[in-house]
């Protein structure tokens, strides 16, 4: 027997004089919430940088930036419970200005035992901070408050001997020497608080390309109050975002890289290569590998090789640099090479492929002191 459905009611039909006085509160209203939401993100002394981090928060699934528990907490005027950084302690913004007033960011973190394995931060993570701490000024400067994607990234220890120990508050100031259409070059600079004056830690600088289609600049220039007030809503959905895996457990940093076992490469005595898959935990928000994150794997298997080039002396990172090329997915090939070996210093090569042929994703240059 076919099933019948109830009939339903007919519609009520509506005159045209009715309909045409219905289409302009239809057309003002998303005018009228991008008003009402607007009062959510004054200015104040962080300019957009809380409602970003609301969306992303809400938006960005979670990755390798949620182990390093970088999103700020806001040290005047906080950030609402909505926001990832809220259930994070270890970064508390202090300023963000606007290019008008030098356009520097400045941020307190307090260094994560999970970070710190052998008791101290190590460089490539200290680079991946830099990473992320170098966007804000982007974010609060630039007028779509585009992110943008790093084409390269470096650092370097002023003090390479004494180790950045978990509980250490670093004082972290990202500044921008430059802040075109296309490109951002920005200046970043480390100091250990436990000393007083603080103490020069380290020192970095990042170039940026700032380009993400009108999509994304709509959204986030124009449209971001509205934007603003839709990311709760639309984050219930998906993958875990930021906001969920900041009130996580932290798991140690070698096991979301993994050992990444290294194996010699033939013909080359002191090369070594490893390979790995991408996974959920070492991506960005775009979907491809973090940044960070490739700069650990890259020293981890550079330190094989320059452990093979020292003949049995110890050896410690004093500077590194990592120039980007496209988005590392799937599987990759780690190659670590020695490019040049001194006295008292060797110098490491890497390469990060995609397997069987891709294309690079990465190249890494990393200077070590022979101890």
């Amino acid at each position: 027997m076919p099933l019948e459905l109830p009939s339903l009611p007919p519609l009520p039909s509506l005159p045209l004089p009715s309909l045409l006085l219905l289409l302009p509160p239809l057309l003002l209203l998303p005018l009228l919430l991008l008003r009402s939401s607007s009062s959510r993100m004054s200015p104040g002394r962080f300019g957009v940088l809380p409602a970003f981090m609301r969306i992303t928060g809400h938006l960005a699934p979670a990755g390798f930036g949620s182990l390093l528990r970088v999103a700020p907490s806001f040290s005047a005027s906080g950030l609402p419970s909505t926001a990832a950084a809220s259930a994070v302690p270890s970064c508390e913004l202090l300023s963000a200005a606007p290019l008008s007033s030098g356009g520097a960011a400045t941020c307190v973190y307090t260094v994560p035992a999970h970070l710190a394995p052998n008791g101290g931060l190590p460089l490539p993570v200290l680079l991946s901070l830099f990473d992320d701490v170098s966007t804000w000024p982007c974010v609060v400067c630039d007028p779509s408050r585009r992110p943008g994607v790093s084409v390269h990234l470096s650092a370097s220890l002023l003090s390479p001997s004494l180790p950045i120990p978990p509980g250490a508050r670093l004082r972290i100031t990202a500044k921008p020497a430059k802040l075109g259409r296309t490109l951002a070059f920005l200046d970043i600079e480390c100091e250990d608080l436990a000393t007083d004056p603080p103490t020069p830690v380290a020192v970095g600088r990042h170039t940026k390309y700032l380009p993400m289609g009108f999509f994304y600049e709509f959204l986030f220039g124009r449209a971001l109050p509205l934007l603003d007030l839709l990311a709760p809503y639309v984050g219930r959905f998906g993958a875990p975002n930021l906001a969920a895996a900041s009130r996580a457990s932290y798991p140690p940093l070698a096991s979301v890289i993994g050992p990444l076992p290294a194996s010699p490469v033939p013909g080359e005595p002191l090369a070594k290569r490893a390979s790995c898959r991408v996974g959920r935990e070492m991506r960005n928000p775009m979907g491809g590998l973090h940044g960070g994150c490739q700069s650990v794997m890259a020293a981890a298997v550079a330190a094989k090789a320059v452990g093979a080039a020292a003949g049995g002396r110890g050896a410690r990172l004093r500077e590194m640099s990592v120039a980007y090329a496209s988005a590392g997915r799937g599987e990759l090939e780690i190659t670590a090479r020695i490019r040049e070996e001194g006295e008292g210093a060797v110098t490491s090569v890497v390469r990060l492929d995609r397997k069987g042929g891709g294309a690079m994703c990465a190249e890494a240059t990393l200077t070590y002191d022979l101890l």
